[in-house]
């Protein structure tokens, strides 16, 4: 794999870290739980300024842990982060997650993977459909985008 042609590089991104507040209120809405308000969700999800320590900050994660407990979230989860990666200019991406955390409802390791796999597929093949085209009128697909996330 050579360099990019184009676009910025994240190394190290946790899908649970990623969760936008719109995607953590879709996730509760697509789980039958409670949708949060901004203030609530901020409280939940953002290190304060005056974080103390490590632990302080990995309280921040407890939540969006709890969103990502089915298959359909973490697909959906692993989708919504490759647009908004995409949108971003990112052109390579390293998401990473830990698949014994998202068990807490029955999920085996094997099922997490295979959802975050899912999200991933679906992501290529709908922008693989939506053919953006170059100014040549080539189209780029998610060949170039997602060659670093296979």
């Amino acid at each position: 794999m050579g360099i990019p042609k184009y676009g910025m590089i994240d190394l190290h991104v946790h899908l649970d870290g990623s969760l936008s507040f719109k995607m953590a209120r879709e996730l509760a809405k697509m789980q039958g739980m409670e949708t949060k308000s901004a203030r609530d969700l901020k409280s939940l999800m953002v290190a304060p300024k005056d974080c103390r320590d490590l632990n302080d900050y990995l309280t921040k994660f407890e939540y969006p842990l709890e969103l990502l407990q089915t298959e359909s979230a973490i697909t959906y989860s692993v989708y919504e982060l490759l647009k908004i990666q995409k949108s971003q200019g990112i052109a390579y991406s390293e998401i990473r997650f830990a698949p014994q955390l998202h068990t807490r409802r029955g999920l085996k390791q094997e099922q997490v993977v295979a959802a975050a796999v899912k999200g991933l597929q679906e992501f290529m093949a709908d922008d693989k459909m939506a053919g953006d085209k170059t100014e040549n009128g080539e189209s780029k697909g998610c060949e170039d985008f997602c060659s670093g996330l296979i």
